[in-house]
């Protein structure tokens, strides 16, 4: 039993652990110290589990419990390489939803995360280079053969003024199953109200027979609000969204690229000792 041993962090990817894109030292070193005295860590991110590695190659070594991915829309056990929980987006709510933002700005590009694939509109305009690499994965087919059902999150990516507009129609269509957030200014993305991050970390403190763990969350964007409200208790690092300082009893570390898992895992054991400290 180690220091650690009743805690659980749970990290946002971009803008948290990842410092501008990179993996950052400090953050690993701080997360082995947590880990060997008993602590639970792993990631929740918009990406869906397969995009991961590619920034984070050391991925299974790093969590060990499952990972929450897609927004929250599952959670993925990375040492049986397999989903063990997941949510999939309401029909005919999402449907509804779908085809008024279609008629709307026909021109914002739209992908859906089913079954590990995305799919879009054969003729899909403005298609992101970052999918370009992804051709196992990407189905383009035209919409109307599209099958409904098992979605596990809706994405729109576009100019920020685009979504501006485009937002408040999607929000207008929603009946109560489902909920918009923006992971960055560039992108949008509706998911089904149990499968937001936040919604996902009761699920994962049952999944590894941890109920009884303080659960802490660190993030910096809106789509990370669902899971800071939700934590027991939340952390953002310095370049964090203003909004998020207003959330009761948020601690604030240091910028990502400094090193805030690092800073985290530190307030924890200072308070431990009984000398709280935030950054």
């Amino acid at each position: 039993m180690g220091k650690f041993s009743g805690i659980i962090i749970v990290s946002d990817i971009d803008g948290t652990f990842l410092g501008r894109g990179r993996v950052v030292p400090e953050n690993i070193e701080a997360i082995e110290y947590f880990k060997s005295e008993g602590g639970s860590f792993t990631l929740a991110t918009g990406r869906e589990h397969f995009l991961v590695p590619p920034s984070i190659p050391e991925l299974e070594k790093i969590c060990n419990i499952p990972l929450i991915a897609c927004n929250g829309a599952y959670v993925y056990d990375l040492e049986k390489d397999c989903i063990v929980t997941e949510e999939f987006l309401p029909e005919p709510e999402i449907s509804g939803i779908v085809d008024a933002a279609r008629r709307h700005s026909p021109d914002v590009f739209m992908r859906i995360t089913c079954q590990g694939n995305y799919l879009m509109e054969k003729n899909a305009k403005n298609l992101p280079a970052w999918l370009n690499e992804q051709t196992e994965r990407t189905c383009a087919i035209p919409y109307e053969e599209i099958l409904h059902g098992n979605w596990h999150k809706i994405a729109w990516e576009g100019t920020a003024e685009e979504l501006t507009a485009l937002r408040p129609l999607i929000d207008s269509m929603m009946r109560g199953g489902c909920v918009s957030m923006l992971a960055c200014p560039t992108i949008l993305e509706v998911q089904a109200i149990k499968g937001t991050k936040g919604a996902m970390l009761g699920r994962l403190k049952k999944l590894i027979g941890k109920e009884n763990a303080e659960l802490w969350a660190i993030g910096d964007y809106e789509n990370d609000l669902a899971m800071l409200r939700a934590a027991d208790r939340c952390a953002m690092p310095a370049n964090g969204m203003d909004s998020l300082r207003s959330i009761p009893g948020i601690i604030e570390v240091c910028d990502h690229d400094k090193g805030a898992i690092a800073g985290l895992i530190r307030f924890i054991e200072n308070e431990l000792d009984g000398r709280g400290e935030g950054r």
